[in-house]
């Protein structure tokens, strides 16, 4: 690790705005009236809580947690705030059940979900809007919201395994701001600003965030640049509400494959060493755009419309690992790269809700319809020759020439899935106590796969698909609720990858479980069972459907307040995933990047100070166990347990809050393994301890 002294030195400024109490706004920063697709307007008791008692990624309209038939888990605002989180892992270590998958070189989110997922499987969504973006934690990020289990009735095409809903911020009617400073004992600084508030009388409201970030990678070479600039518009009057928001970003990141293992063990290396060049980098601009309107036709009928738009357009460069000779320590690369990524996500939806009284009993309906193209293009590829005389116990920087060799072959690769749908969905409130789910959403689908220069299509399919779900919760008390549900996913595979063309993947889910919930404390506990049909595994850019994958697995959260001033949020989830149908080699293996055991827990605790001060501090741990490393299991990256501590002090300068905050992270200086891209000349390694400062003033 760079020893460098942390320092608040860093250009920008940040976006954690608390709520204020004569805010129209919901206590999730999202302005009274607010819409999207999917928004998550979670309800916390206060700035400072833990805890999360309603969300709408189930339903699509705000309903309490404690009546909805699926896992649901909240990561709020405020464990944001207190963990300092950096990245999509950072907030979902606190989600049982979910453990990193292959992140293309640390440049993409990735997360295996209940014991399944991909890179790039469309799981991540940007207020309700599947996002075509590879990093979606950023300056503009209010909370995080995980619905565990299929969630195809409203989202069409999805892992079985549950999908992850990225909060932002939204304008407010009161004027507030905030600056923020911070810094890393790795290196460099980042910083970013917050202002928002009504323009005048005229029912507008508007947000402006930005960010920018220099900072020195942590292992031996490497810089990471990033620029965002986020502004939104919210307007109302009477019963319609409409919002505009956009978002841009540069950025310039390592390219970096991490670490070989030998015989089952990490190489003898110190972990800060690259076996890589200094010219393996990722560089692109990310842009995604919402419209949104919701009118109020009666007290019991409104009607939202929805136009959602993300794109990646990037470069790569990457000095690849091809073999290793474990008697001489070399080992052989190719200088690798890729031209004009362009992924583009583009969605349009219509809803109607109601929520009426038909033949004696409540019923919240929903019907909708949606239009989705998701495209992902890749201009030139470059393929280098396997170059031998990299010694990884001596290694010699700057032998290996920048990618320089066209490849036609692997140019030009294009996938396009065209889809339409129309979904209905009722919850019938059945007496106090029973409430009956149902839903059933018809998909038709059009996919073509290509690649190669002459462009050759290598698969076409299309079809038509009916999802249904159903679920049941009965209150058992007040605070007590059990639920259960039948689902059902789908997912078309991509075959630009040798070995297409492949039928689509499907899933079966059967789930139950009880919630706990009162004015403080929030508990969820789940037992599942996942059975999932011709599921894609890419080695070596070789494709292959595995015949049939179980997971079942049982869940645990928890969120909210200990005491009135002691804070806590802790997961556990055992996971059992295995192949029950494949080529012989393969049946009874695991899949690869999931843990069959993770947990965590962190607390943190509020404390008046002198003079009006206030303090919090803190801290937690986090645990993921062992994982397979390929498909095979021909060997496994080892459990970890990582500790975090922080404390904040909060005081006022001039008539304004001032927050200074310092955490430590990975507290012991752990030496651990995140996931693998299935191979064992590809291991990520994980972030050694880290000092980070963090200094914010509101206005």
């Amino acid at each position: 690790m760079k020893l460098l002294e942390p320092s608040l030195l860093a250009l920008g400024l940040s976006c954690c705005l608390p709520a204020f109490a004569d805010s129209p706004a919901d206590a999730d920063g999202t302005s009274a009236g607010e819409l999207a697709v999917v928004n998550v307007n979670a309800e916390a008791l206060d700035d400072e809580s833990y805890q999360a008692r309603s969300a709408s990624t189930a339903t699509r309209s705000s309903a309490p947690l404690i009546e909805t038939p699926q896992a649901v888990n909240v990561v709020s605002r405020q464990v944001l705030q207190d963990q300092q989180a950096a990245t999509l892992d950072d907030a979902l270590a606190n989600v049982s059940g979910i453990t990193q998958g292959n992140t293309l070189a640390n440049t993409w989110d990735s997360f295996m979900r209940r014991g399944f997922g991909s890179r790039d499987d469309g799981s991540i969504l940007v207020d309700g809007i599947r996002s075509a973006l590879p990093r979606n934690y950023s300056v503009s990020t209010d909370h995080v919201e995980v619905l565990k289990g299929p969630a195809s009735l409203l989202y069409g095409i999805q892992e079985p395994g549950g999908v992850i809903n990225v909060i932002t911020k939204k304008p407010e009617y009161t004027q507030a701001g905030s600056v923020t400073l911070g810094s890393s004992a790795f290196g460099g600084g980042s910083g970013s600003f917050d202002v928002t508030g009504p323009i005048a009388d005229t029912g507008l409201a508007y947000r402006v965030l930005a960010s920018a970030e220099n900072s020195d990678y942590w292992r031996n070479f490497g810089t990471i640049r990033r620029r965002q600039i986020a502004p939104s518009l919210a307007w109302r009057d009477g019963a319609t509400r409409i919002r505009l928001a956009y978002e841009y970003m540069s950025y310039s990141v390592p390219y970096d494959r991490g670490t070989l293992f030998v015989n089952g063990k990490p190489l003898a290396i110190p972990r800060e060493r690259r076996l890589d060049e200094s010219w393996n980098q990722a560089n692109g601009t990310t842009q995604s755009a919402t419209a949104s309107i919701e009118h109020d036709l009666d007290a019991s009928w409104r009607v939202q419309a929805n136009l959602g738009w993300s794109s990646l357009r990037y470069d790569d460069n990457q000095a690849r690992p091809v073999s290793y000779n474990a008697k001489t320590g070399i080992l052989t690369r190719s200088a690798d790269g890729n031209r004009d990524f362009n992924d583009n996500n583009l969605l349009a939806t219509g809803n109607l809700l109601g929520d009426v009284r038909l033949w004696g009993l409540r019923h919240e309906v929903l019907f909708g319809l949606d239009i989705e193209r998701d495209s992902e293009t890749k201009g030139d590829a470059l393929r280098g020759k396997s170059t031998g005389g990299f010694n990884v116990f001596d290694p010699v920087y700057g032998v290996l020439a920048e990618p320089s060799i066209y490849s036609a072959s692997k140019s030009n690769t294009r996938t396009v899935i065209d889809s339409q749908a129309v979904l209905g969905k009722d919850s019938i409130h059945l007496g106090e106590r029973w409430i009956a789910v149902g839903g059933l959403r018809y998909q038709h689908y059009r996919q073509e796969d290509g690649s190669g220069n002459p462009y050759v299509v290598t698969g076409r399919a299309s079809g038509n698909v009916a999802l249904p779900q159903l679920g049941v919760v009965y209150r058992l008390a007040p605070a007590v609720s059990l639920y259960a549900n039948y689902s059902e996913s789908f997912k078309p595979n991509s075959s630009v990858d040798t070995g297409g063309p492949f039928e689509p993947e499907r899933g079966v889910v059967h789930e139950a479980g009880i919630k706990y919930e009162d004015d403080r404390f929030s508990a969820n506990a789940a037992v599942y069972r996942i059975v999932k049909r011709n599921v894609l595994v890419t080695e070596n850019d070789v494709s292959r459907t595995v015949g049939r994958v179980r997971s079942q697995g049982v869940e645990l959260d928890v969120s909210g307040r200990l005491t009135r001033r002691l804070s806590l949020i802790a997961s556990y989830a055992l996971t059992d995933a295995v192949v029950l149908e494949d080529e012989a080699d393969y049946v009874g293996k695991q899949p690869f990047n999931v843990a069959r055991h993770t947990a965590s827990t962190f607390l943190s605790y509020a404390m008046p100070g002198a003079g009006g001060d206030r303090w919090r501090f803190g801290g937690g741990a986090r645990y993921v166990g062992r994982r397979q490393g390929d498909a095979l299991n021909s060997f496994s990256l080892d459990p970890y347990t990582l500790f975090d501590l922080f404390a904040s002090w909060q005081t006022r300068v001039q008539g304004h809050v001032l927050e200074i905050q310092a955490n430590i992270k990975n507290l012991l200086d752990s030496t651990y393994y995140t996931s693998t891209s299935g191979s064992s000349l590809q291991v990520n390694v994980g972030t050694p301890r880290e000092l980070t400062t963090q200094a914010r003033l509101l206005f």
